[in-house]
């Protein structure tokens, strides 16, 4: 498996209209640190309230989204996600 070409792609989203992101990411990534996976980490976070600070001690790549309606809503996200994916090899 060639390791800069293969992306595992996480999307967090946390506000008051999903209070669970939170957790929910915090979750993924003590599993994430407990896996020896050959895969970079891909991080979308889709316009959430807050900071990940879970994500300090991991290496990843990270895309935020400010406002999706501007670029086109949940599919204008996805889209940035692939472009970056698409510029990395």
């Amino acid at each position: 498996m060639n390791q800069n070409k293969t992306y595992v792609c996480v999307v967090f989203h946390h506000s008051d209209l999903r209070p669970e992101g939170e957790q929910m990411a915090n979750n993924f990534i003590k599993s994430w640190n407990k896996t020896q996976l050959p895969f970079n980490l891909v991080v979308l976070d889709n316009e959430s309230t807050i900071n990940y600070e879970c994500l300090d001690n991991v290496k990843h790549d990270y895309i935020r989204v400010e406002d999706q309606i501007k670029i086109g809503g949940i599919t204008g996200a996805w889209n940035i996600l692939c472009k970056h994916a698409i510029k990395k090899g």
